[in-house]
């Protein structure tokens, strides 16, 4: 994605998000490749500005299955404490779009 393609992404994404604007919240989901549903979903945390851990699940193949991010609402248990041991995945990512 060259800078031009990537600006227009990011209008299309504050465009879809103005269109959902709630109250407190707004949210955008942009396909980026029809052929294999490859898509990019935006939302406002509804904190504020921040930045926020997301962590990526695979499935048994080493493919990426699911993302969910840590919005710091709760005090994470020691048992479920992500850790810098866990083994890296087949494929970061960031490598699963052109």
């Amino acid at each position: 994605m060259d800078g031009d393609e990537g600006e227009a992404l990011g209008n299309e994404i504050l465009a879809q998000m103005r269109t959902h604007q709630r109250e407190s919240w707004t949210w955008a989901d942009i396909v980026l490749d029809a052929k294999t549903g490859a898509n990019v979903v935006a939302f406002s945390s509804g904190m504020g500005d921040g930045l926020y851990s997301s962590f990526c699940g695979y499935d048994a193949d080493g493919e990426l299955a699911c993302i969910a991010t840590d919005f710091q609402c709760e005090e994470w248990s020691p048992a479920v404490r992500p850790t810098s041991t866990t083994k890296p995945p087949a494929r970061q990512w960031w490598k699963f779009w052109g």
